[in-house]
């Protein structure tokens, strides 16, 4: 998981975001953020 997360074209930050949302909702603890970070866009 941790290897096709690094092959993303996208920030360190979003990154590091989704391995940690990963983490979480293996633990049952993922809670969805209310807002991004400024200037991002969903990748299409």
């Amino acid at each position: 998981m941790i290897e096709k997360i690094d092959r993303l074209n996208c920030p360190t930050w979003q990154k590091l975001e989704l391995l940690q949302a990963v983490i979480d909702t293996t633990k049952g603890t993922y809670k969805p953020k209310e807002h991004q970070k400024p200037g991002w866009q969903p990748s299409r």
